[in-house]
């Protein structure tokens, strides 16, 4: 049996590319079940939240005849909800603040006699007075104030974008930062901001912005909050608005995505441009934003893992002469990288050339229901042109290198993120990398043994000579690309400078670069 989900009260869910759509209140999903009754209560066909809808509690459905009410020379509204069987219950939005976090349309309210709306049994009222909003706002940032270090500043890291990597990078900048700070996750569902230990914001305080004053006020001064760092996607839009102005404390904006090419230094959001610093995800991202921002200093934050897989040692497998190049891999295929990996797996069988290629990973176009392009049928012909090694859900990485003792894992085009962490789980096996010039690979691969880097647009015929020659070499090829230095760390160090107690040696310094195949931390699975 779920929980009730009252972090959720009105807004409007679903599964992701599932059809449905849910209205949430009283803590449980109801489904608007036509066309027509979401219409009648919404304007517009944004501000849908994708969730897990399997772990928020049914109610009663909203089915046709549902729609917004209130009685004749009344200003009380109500929510009107008929289920499919007929039952009708009505539900007092209980202000206008409520009426506008549910974003109900204010055109369609349709006016009843009073006797006849008093005739409709009253259901549970949508959403708390103002009054009893304040008290459970403040006792939430009580108890989030309580389980923090008194004796440590709070950095707020804010999902302005609520995708599943801005999730991830959340998660890795708050376990970075939690040694030296309290470090916080905070995202905004229409007027209420969500604070949480952690970026799935499983129990997280909710609080209506902006916040109110006195108790709440002094509540929300107890979490110490003295930076902000928001997750950004667009830099051309505005960014956390409602939370700047609720903490009032200087702000980094980390853009996980460049500015769109056409866009001018006017169009960049001024709330961007003002950040106390900007941090960039990938070079081209930083590039883009200095030719917007000329003379701006633009941070490069590469590597906010606290695993740190750029400081595990490469362990090359070893070629034997009757031994193909065993290549591997990782991640989903969409369909541009299904079709050149398919053409590279044809070329080395049609041609007979020692490559063997292994795929884990899902199929995005049989995940969708699509069919294969006509270019891409031999990635189902398993042990054909490449094998396909299942999934990588619930898949010991581990185990799968020691056993198959890949040579190389490919990343032939662009990351699927803007820092990937499929790399990151190759770099933690010591595999040696082959990757394209896109995304953040140059960079994260720069300074590192056995790593090359191919131009972007490669195709597949390049691709499969290239890796003949690592196997002529024994993998003794130097970078294509030449010699690149490897960029300072950002994370934990520079990133949280302005936490540093007064006299330390700068946090930003640059740290001495080790040596290529120096770490002394190890995979699991040796040569």
């Amino acid at each position: 049996m779920q929980d009730p989900r009252p972090d959720l009260d009105g807004q409007r869910v679903r599964t992701a590319n599932a059809p449905e759509i849910w209205l949430v209140y009283g803590g449980r999903r109801h489904h608007v079940t036509t066309y027509e009754v979401y219409e009648s209560l919404f304007g517009e066909a944004d501000h849908i939240v994708d969730v897990e809808t399997a772990t928020i509690p049914v109610g009663p459905a909203l089915g046709p005849g549902s729609g917004l009410i209130r009685a004749a020379g009344s200003d009380a509204i109500y929510l009107l909800a008929r289920g499919v069987d007929g039952r009708a219950l009505r539900h007092h939005v209980v202000d206008h603040d409520q009426l506008l976090a549910f974003r109900f349309r204010h055109d369609r309210i349709t006016a009843l006699p009073a006797d006849a709306l008093d005739r409709i049994p009253p259901g549970g009222p949508l959403g708390a007075s103002r009054a009893e909003r304040a008290d459970a706002d403040a006792r939430a940032l009580t108890g989030l104030a309580e389980s923090l270090n008194p004796d440590r500043p709070t950095l707020l890291v804010v999902l302005d974008a609520p995708t599943a990597f801005a999730a991830a990078h959340a998660g890795h900048l708050q376990q970075s930062a939690a040694r030296q700070v309290n470090a916080l996750v905070g995202r905004v569902r229409g007027n209420i901001l969500a604070l949480s230990h952690g970026p799935d914001l499983a129990g997280a305080a909710s609080v209506w912005l902006p916040l109110a004053e006195g108790a709440v006020a002094r509540a929300a001064a107890r979490l110490g909050i003295a930076r902000l760092d928001i997750l950004a996607a667009s830099p051309e839009h505005d960014v956390a608005p409602a939370v700047r102005a609720a903490f009032s404390c200087p702000y980094d904006v980390t853009c996980l995505d460049h500015p769109g090419a056409g866009a001018a230094p006017s169009g960049l959001s001024e709330a961007v441009a003002r950040a106390d610093r900007l941090i960039a995800c990938n070079e081209a991202t930083a590039a883009r934003l200095r030719d917007l921002l000329p003379g701006r200093a633009i941070h490069l934050g590469l590597d906010p893992e606290p695993s740190r897989p750029q400081a595990f040692r490469v362990h090359p497998a070893r070629i034997d002469d009757d031994d193909p190049l065993r290549v591997l891999i990782l991640g989903p295929l969409a369909p541009p990288a299904r079709a050149l990996v398919s053409r590279a797996a044809q070329t080395a069988r049609a041609e007979r050339r020692p490559v063997r290629f292994y795929w884990v990973g899902d199929d995005l176009l049989a995940a969708e229901g699509r069919e294969p392009a006509a270019g891409c049928r031999e990635l189902a012909a398993e042990g054909r042109d490449l094998t396909r090694l299942g999934p990588l859900a619930g898949l010991d990485l581990n185990l799968l290198v020691c056993t198959l003792r890949p040579h190389v894992a490919w990343f032939p085009l662009h990351p699927t993120d803007p820092y990937d962490a499929l790399l990151s789980r190759a770099m933690l096996q010591g595999l040696p990398i082959l990757a394209s010039d896109s995304g953040a690979y140059p960079e994260r691969l720069a300074g590192r043994a056995y790593s090359w880097i191919l131009p972007a647009g490669t195709g597949a015929e390049a691709w499969v000579a290239f890796m003949l020659r690592l196997r002529e070499t024994g993998l003794r090829l130097p970078d294509p690309a030449g010699p690149r230095e490897r960029v300072p760390s950002f994370y934990p160090r520079a990133y949280l400078a302005w936490a540093a107690p007064e006299g330390e040696a700068d946090p930003g310094a640059r740290s001495p670069a080790r040596a290529p195949g120096s770490s002394a931390r190890e995979p699991a699975c040796g040569s």
